[in-house]
């Protein structure tokens, strides 16, 4: 007579068990997907500083353009996570690119970043342009390892040129061309 009773608890015991493990696995899914999005927050808002930074020496007039550019090609490394950025007066070439929108090709094909990573066997172009016009570009180096940047940080960097090629095209008072 106590069998079947002796059953149901048993039931009852595994079926709480149960609910448990899937209550305990959904907290903790949702604390690690809390966690990474507060890293990316954090990434994001460090990009912006970054950023904002940049834009300052742009509009000082007294920064000569070889600080700015300095300080660039620093942000340029962080929000890519890549090896090195050098300026390069000389345009044109055969490298991957790094174009306005955040796309990257590589021998005229789109690159999917996202999922193949930055290209490793060559320097990415990215040029410094303003108004149509070409003021160099930025040469990046992520050769060590694989690199995923994603579409914003990509477009981050992207927009960093262009500070320098708005600087550029302005004559400054820091600037021996004035």
């Amino acid at each position: 007579m106590l069998a079947p009773f002796r059953d149901d608890v048993a039931n009852t015991n595994v079926a709480l068990v149960l609910v448990l493990v899937v209550v305990g696995v959904s907290v903790t899914e949702i604390a690690l997907w809390g966690r990474r999005e507060q890293a990316r927050s954090s990434r994001r808002v460090g990009f912006l500083a970054g950023f904002v930074s940049s834009a300052r020496l742009v509009a000082a007039a007294d920064t000569p353009p070889s600080v700015l550019i300095t300080h660039v090609q620093r942000q340029i490394v962080e929000a890519l996570d890549i090896d090195e950025c050098r300026f390069d007066t000389a345009t044109g070439g055969a490298h991957p690119r790094l174009h306005a929108d955040g796309s990257v090709t590589s021998g005229g094909s789109l690159v999917d970043v996202e999922r193949d990573g930055l290209p490793t066997g060559d320097r990415i172009e990215l040029l410094i342009e303003h108004a149509g016009t070409v003021h160099g570009r930025f040469l990046l180096d992520a050769t060590t390892r694989v690199r995923r940047p994603d579409v914003d940080q990509r477009v981050i960097a992207v927009t960093l040129a262009q500070l320098v090629g708005a600087a550029l095209a302005t004559p400054r008072s820091g600037d021996r061309r004035t």
